[in-house]
């Protein structure tokens, strides 16, 4: 007869070949043979959530640590579901439970890591993932992760360095080169800035974000026409990013178009700007 760790071993063969229902109805029948059995649980959970039955998920797993108070797994799987609703607190309260009962696992602490960064704990996020460097020098999460944190703290030089190394392991991710070259803008590096955001651009043509950043390139060499035709790209691409919005409204007060650049400003408020960045969308409204 097979051992519980055996079945649980079958379910995951269905489970990682993509069959989510025949690994959960494998799993329910393990469970009606026996409703103690808390690993059957993490892993029908852990299904559930990849069908998006995130009730049931939240169910199974929830009861997995009521069997068993120290299944970190169930804990760091419930921490995933609530990264995934986007509601980082609950999700922190999870992942710290994991890591109490296994300090070292480096899944766990990447999610904290993470989770702090959408939290905008942007120190506590660097420590993280210089814990993980640390045994990965290489990471290319922690490193792309790390050098967000930087960035968001205004420290461009370890942002860069960061950056670049992900970019030695992975030298055509058009997230990284964009990231690269916004953190160069930021530094004053305008060339190397313009060199990276155009490659991103040839990588992905419909990544919005670096036809904003190198628009702002053009915008502070004084090419307004560069400027507009590129940072007009970024937001038919992406109708969401409030910088955009703001960018385009520094380009038409540069041309002394101040009732389209206080209809940006006030869109870019709309979409969250003060909320994710800084005061500066209000600062230029009171200019207008």
């Amino acid at each position: 007869m097979d051992t519980i760790d055996e079945k649980i071993e079958i379910a995951d063969g269905f489970f990682h070949s993509g069959k989510f229902k025949k690994a959960i109805d494998y799993l329910t029948k393990i469970i009606s043979e026996n409703n103690n059995e808390y690993k059957a649980y993490i892993s029908r959970g852990y299904a559930y959530f990849f069908i998006a039955d995130t009730e049931k998920a939240i169910c199974d797993l929830t009861h997995a640590i009521e069997l068993y108070s120290k299944a970190d797994q169930a804990y760091w799987y419930l921490a995933q579901i609530y990264i995934s609703k986007t509601d980082y607190e609950t999700a922190k309260e999870y992942i710290i439970k994991a890591l109490e009962i296994d300090k070292g696992n480096f899944n766990y602490i990447g999610d904290f890591a993470l989770i702090e960064q959408n939290l905008k704990n942007y120190s506590n996020c660097i420590e993280l993932c210089s814990k993980i460097l640390s045994y990965y020098p290489v990471e290319i999460f922690a490193l792309n992760t790390r050098g967000y944190c930087f960035m968001s703290l205004k420290d461009y030089k370890n942002a860069i360095i960061d950056f670049e190394s992900a970019l030695v392991e992975k030298p055509h991710d058009c997230f990284t080169l964009n990231n690269l070259g916004f953190a160069l803008l930021k530094n004053g590096e305008y060339k190397k800035a313009y060199k990276y955001l155009q490659l991103a651009i040839e990588i992905e043509p419909k990544f919005a974000y670096p036809y904003d950043n190198l628009g702002f390139v053009y915008y502070l060499d004084n090419d307004f026409e560069k400027a507009l035709k590129l940072i007009n790209t970024s937001i038919e691409i992406d109708q969401s990013n409030s910088w955009a919005f703001k960018n385009r409204a520094l380009v038409y007060i540069a041309t002394n178009n101040k009732e389209k650049a206080k209809l940006d400003l006030l869109h870019a408020k709309e979409l969250g700007y003060s909320e994710e960045y800084d005061n500066e969308v209000e600062e230029l409204l009171k200019t207008i």
